[in-house]
């Protein structure tokens, strides 16, 4: 009987010991898991601090800093306006190349199809001297920063009208921007984000101002 007692508890104290050393591995695997994920909080709101915010109204001082890197422009381009194209003539005088990104998120409603907005862009870029041969327009149903990748982008480039109107909604797309290629890639490098302002001509140049103003049947000098 005490053989049989003790050869359980041999094998109890074995268990436990095993659980312990489960419990352990757990341990350092959550510990682990815990500062990976604060350590990427971390960088991301270091990302999220330091991305440059640029002035059109400076435009002359941001064009100073002329590169040979291929950028990347975004928007929905829906339709494409004149605060639009100040930022294309802005980027095409910094940068070596300019690509103009349509973007489709295939959980909102447009007006005008992604393929129609391509063409209009088109036709503002051939239009336009300064952009023809610097600019070249892309769209894509999926994330930016996948065709900023694909294009080899040095920086992706985001048109906000001020910080204060459209910081909330800039910010969260510059997480995706950042957290996307690290888990979706996976474990890419984000490509920088940065941003132009609208100067004071440009202020109030929205595409749901062009798109009120033809609703409305207003002029549309100023946004168009």
């Amino acid at each position: 009987m005490g053989a049989a007692i003790e050869r359980e508890a041999t094998a109890v104290l074995k268990d436990a010991e095993q659980l312990a050393k489960v419990d352990t591995i757990e341990e350092l695997v959550a510990l682990l898991i815990f500062t990976v994920i604060a350590l990427t909080a971390i960088w991301v709101l270091y990302r999220l601090d330091s991305a440059p915010v640029w002035e059109l109204a400076k435009v002359d001082e941001f064009t100073k800093a002329v590169d040979g890197d291929r950028v990347l422009f975004a928007g929905s381009w829906n339709p494409p306006h004149a605060g639009h194209v100040a930022i294309l003539r802005a980027l095409a005088r910094r940068h070596g190349h300019v690509y103009a990104c349509v973007g489709h998120n295939a959980k909102k409603t447009y007006l005008v199809d992604a393929e129609q907005r391509t063409q209009l862009v088109r036709v503002v870029v051939d239009a336009d001297p300064v952009l023809r041969n610097r600019v070249t327009v892309v769209a894509t149903a999926g994330y930016v920063w996948r065709e900023a990748k694909r294009l080899k982008c040095a920086a992706l480039y985001r048109g906000v009208r001020s910080w204060r109107a459209d910081g909330f909604s800039e910010t969260v797309l510059h997480v995706l921007n950042l957290v996307g290629p690290l888990v979706l890639g996976p474990c890419l490098r984000p490509v920088a984000t940065r941003y132009l302002a609208a100067d004071a001509a440009h202020g109030d140049c929205s595409s749901s101002e062009v798109r009120r103003r033809v609703a409305a049947h207003e002029p549309l000098e100023g946004p168009v």
